[in-house]
């Protein structure tokens, strides 16, 4: 490492903590069997709300590095993403991973130091991302883990240790939100494997080494086996959408030939979504992380669509 190096890992030991922070050097060097010296070009990633990450060069190539975020075990579980990227590793869908632990959550991937997220309002690249998370969905992979989003609304909760709701209303909306199961029920739903998380920053585009452009969907933390449809709908809260940006991008993945029937069950999917999302960051505000507006983003989506199913089928 030159002194530029140095300095910057200084940095990035007041960031991840010097333990974890020598965890990972000690992972890298036996990953990719060279010396600490032999490690250059660190740098910070933008933290994520989850997990936090570096880039290093090794080996004549760059890679990131993930470190798992606080309190990350309690609400992922690291053994089923192993075995998720264990499957779609080299498939053209996810990130190359070349090391990954499910006891430490530590990862390492290919750094495509060219590659963009999907831009928020770039809706032309949404309607390729669009395109993208179809593709894997048609692959119709099975695997053994299920995400109960229901059932999660309720664990998330329990993670807040008692702590009430910053949300004067949250009992009554919790179970308006309860009242949407049944109706879902009647669909019948084909599950396969689903990324449960695929918001614009989880998409990357690029042009690869032969020209070619590229769509990757990273961070398959929460991937398991639900309604392919769910996806589209999480990807539509994650982002201040207007509504009928929404119906956009579901027009995207469907090629303008969604039933209203279906639009109507993703209408219930992106109320349930937002309202998990908005108790996953009760989680991280409890942890003394500051995630913004996010929170009450969720939490307003969440009652907004459980009004627009209500009107339309009168639940209560």
């Amino acid at each position: 490492m030159n002194e530029t190096d140095i300095k910057t890992l200084n940095r990035v030991f007041d960031v991840f903590g010097r333990q974890k922070m020598q965890e990972a050097l000690a992972i890298i060097q036996e990953t990719f069997r060279v010396r600490e010296d032999e490690i250059s070009d660190v740098r910070i990633i933008k933290k994520g709300i989850t997990n936090r990450s570096f880039v290093f060069s090794c080996a004549d190539r760059q890679y990131i590095m993930r470190i798992s975020g606080i309190g990350t075990d309690e609400y992922i579980n690291r053994e089923d993403e192993q075995k998720t990227y264990s499957f779609l590793n080299h498939r053209g869908i996810c990130d190359n991973v070349i090391y990954i632990n499910p006891k430490t959550g530590f990862k390492i991937s290919v750094y495509w130091g060219q590659a963009h997220h999907c831009g928020y309002y770039d809706f032309d690249e949404i309607r390729v991302c669009m395109e993208k998370l179809k593709e894997f969905h048609q692959m119709k992979i099975h695997l053994e883990n299920f995400y109960d989003f229901f059932g999660y609304i309720q664990y998330y909760e329990d993670l807040w240790k008692g702590a009430p709701s910053i949300f004067e209303d949250y009992e009554e909306t919790k179970r308006d939100i309860f009242l949407l199961k049944d109706f879902i029920d009647t669909y019948p739903i084909e599950y396969s494997l689903t990324h449960i998380d695929p918001n614009p920053d989880n998409f990357l585009l690029f042009t690869d080494e032969n020209g070619e452009n590229q769509v990757r969907l990273i961070d398959w933390e929460y991937a398991a086996m639900q309604d392919p449809h769910f996806d589209i709908a999480m990807f539509c809260i994650y982002t201040n959408y207007t509504e009928e940006q929404m119906d956009q991008i579901i027009d995207f993945y469907f090629d303008h030939q969604c039933d209203e029937k279906t639009r109507l069950k993703i209408y219930c999917y992106i109320a349930v979504g937002a309202m998990n999302f908005s108790n996953w960051c009760e989680i991280k505000r409890g942890n003394g992380e500051d995630i913004g507006e996010l929170n009450h983003r969720m939490y307003t989506t969440a009652k907004r669509y459980f009004q627009k199913v209500n009107e339309k089928i009168k639940l209560r």
